[in-house]
């Protein structure tokens, strides 16, 4: 089992090629900083957490090394090539193999109780939307919907109003000479359900996950500003690739909400025992890459989702591909590789993305956008 957990391991921190970065728009490419450079545009990437120092007064999580505890550039880890029988199933496989993996130190840190806690019912593991946005979760999930029930259920909250009439404005929406949306029931017209669904999915994880206190605000922040401009460009090349724009809005914000999970684990672990959960030295890089996405995979599950959606959002990294594959996958893998790129500088090789991660899509959508990138940072 350790060998395999091994064998697994080098497929989810896989290194990445050394990267490159813009130097003109050209395309001219130069390498990266060398050994002993300090590379800021990794900090700045909404998926990289930089190291934080252990503090027991903020209620950081201390590790069993006095030395720091996040490792940057976490995100350059990829999912193993496991074939996923289940969401529920790969996460349960994957915390039993950190567990294996990390077997030296567990008698002397909180591993297994923290790993338990993530293998228990799924509606134990992920926090619950409050209730108001449940309800306008089950309406959006209807056939056949009742206008006024949903808009009264919207003015009820006025956080999810506010948010759906920034929604319904947006740049996305708006026409030449159109007027601004005003009223709640000519926002939910305007955008649809799915665009409510995609609102509401917005403010449970901007409330209830994107702030979770006790050291971790600051990398759930990063996360946070990295799905937000991600999911855009996922509605963006979801309408080019003959998706559901909405659809891929709502699984661009939600592809690595699974992150914000596991900080929100490790928080209520620790409000819970009343003092600081001591895990091994690495622990939280490696493990954080690892479940990320099948615990994303189980959150949207949990709030309504499809298992379709669950699937894409617990293999957004492609490797492997969803099966079946479609192009709403595809675009939520590109979106967030965009981001990536562009928060770090680098120019994608687009060969090697669309060769290692089995893409059929069109190339042409992402490289308007690729070019429109260039054009606002000349």
């Amino acid at each position: 089992m350790f060998a395999n957990f091994m064998e697994r391991l080098s497929g989810w921190i896989r290194p990445r090629k050394r990267p490159v970065r813009r130097t003109e728009r050209s395309g001219v490419r130069s390498s990266a900083p060398g050994p002993g450079a300090t590379d800021h545009r990794a900090a700045a990437s909404g998926d990289s957490l930089r190291r934080m120092p252990t503090s027991s007064a903020s209620g950081a999580v201390r590790s069993d090394d006095p030395s720091l505890v996040f490792t940057p550039d976490i995100d350059d880890a990829v999912a193993p090539g496991l074939e996923v029988v289940s969401t529920r199933e790969e996460l349960r496989r994957r915390t039993q193999d950190l567990e294996a993996f990390f077997r030296s130190a567990a008698g002397r840190t909180d591993l297994k109780m923290f790993l338990d806690t993530l293998r228990r019912p799924a509606s134990s593991v992920i926090r619950q939307p409050p209730l108001a946005a449940q309800a306008v979760l089950a309406v959006c999930r209807r056939r056949n919907y009742n206008l006024r029930e949903l808009t009264r259920l919207l003015e009820r909250d006025p956080a999810m109003s506010q948010a759906l009439l920034r929604h319904s404005n947006s740049a996305f929406y708006a026409t030449p000479g159109a007027q601004p949306i005003l009223g709640i029931g000519a926002a939910v017209q305007r955008v649809g359900t799915k665009g409510v669904h995609a609102t509401v999915m917005s403010r449970i994880i901007q409330g209830e996950l994107s702030r979770p206190g006790l050291g971790y605000d600051q990398p759930a922040r990063m996360v946070w500003e990295h799905i937000i401009r991600t999911a855009p460009l996922a509605r963006r090349l979801g309408r080019a690739y003959g998706a559901d724009p909405e659809e891929a809005f709502t699984l661009g914000l939600l592809h690595d909400v699974g992150k914000l999970v596991f900080f929100d684990r490790i928080a209520d672990l620790r409000k819970r025992k009343r003092r600081d959960i001591v895990l091994p030295r690495k622990f939280l890089s490696v493990a954080l890459a690892c479940l990320h996405e099948p615990l994303g995979g189980l959150a949207a599950l949990e709030w309504g989702l499809d298992e379709r959606s669950a699937t894409i959002i617990a293999t957004h990294h492609r490797s492997p591909p969803p099966r079946p594959d479609d192009m709403l996958s595809q675009a939520i893998h590109l979106a967030e590789r965009i981001d990536l790129a562009a928060q770090r500088g680098e120019t994608l090789d687009l060969d090697e993305i669309w060769r290692e991660s089995a893409l059929t899509a069109p190339r042409a959508p992402v490289e308007a956008i690729l070019e429109e990138t260039e054009e606002e940072a000349a």
